[in-house]
């Protein structure tokens, strides 16, 4: 009787140990799911905050350009920034040369 107690007393901080680690370790993967969340949501709000700037100079140039399309002045706006629209191309060109 004296020896089931012992295994008892025993047992409770591997137990406890357990559980604690447990513990620490979902708060972690909390903490963690958060960060990637708010990242996520920071870089929608900041797609958005791009589109309506978009939106906004095409609808200024519709209204301040006289006899101006929505193609010319999208047209017109991707010269002023750049040839690529100041967007970075996920495809490059690469030249090889082989030896």
């Amino acid at each position: 009787m004296q020896f089931d107690q012992l295994h008892d007393f025993a047992d409770t901080p591997r137990k406890k140990l357990l559980w604690s680690a447990l513990a620490v370790v979902a708060a972690f993967l909390l903490a963690a799911f958060y960060m990637v969340c708010s990242q996520q949501v920071q870089k929608a709000q900041m797609r958005e905050a791009q589109w309506t700037v978009q939106r906004n100079a095409v609808t200024d140039c519709l209204d301040f350009m006289p006899k101006s399309t929505v193609g010319g002045c999208r047209q017109h706006l991707t010269a002023a920034r750049g040839t690529d629209g100041g967007a970075v191309s996920a495809a490059m060109p690469v030249g090889f040369t082989y030896r």
